[in-house]
């Protein structure tokens, strides 16, 4: 099973904590995507920075493959929009939309929290020692 989300829920998770820059989507329903090889139409992505590679650098990338929008941290506000801003003019005509976060990481924890709450399973938890 597939985590989906409307635009509206992943701005409704993030928000106050998220800034929005471009415009949602009106319609669907989207994955949240970690990797920008697997971006599409389907997707949002999310870009996390790791020890070894910074999902920043290909957010260009996987709005290019039709992802509708990206969730990026505020330390690479500059560096995403400066990248984007040389899309060509067909690709930048199609409208999209950034979620600028002060922590990426935390926005997948956040993301993940209203999807639990959402489906409302059953938790268990195994304790000792």
């Amino acid at each position: 099973m597939t985590a989906t989300f409307t635009c509206e829920q992943i701005i409704s998770a993030l928000q106050p904590y998220g800034e929005i820059v471009g415009k949602p989507v009106a319609d669907g329903s989207f994955n949240i995507c970690t990797d920008s090889r697997q971006a599409g139409p389907q997707s949002v992505y999310l870009a996390l920075k790791g020890e070894r590679f910074d999902g920043h650098t290909f957010v260009k990338a996987a709005i290019e493959a039709g992802s509708p929008g990206a969730i990026i941290a505020l330390s690479a506000r500059e560096s995403v929009l400066k990248s984007l801003a040389d899309l060509p003019d067909a690709k930048n005509k199609r409208e999209f939309f950034l979620v600028v976060v002060p922590d990426d990481h935390n926005a997948y924890q956040l993301l993940a929290t209203q999807y639990r709450y959402r489906i409302n399973p059953k938790v268990v938890a195994v304790t000792g020692s």
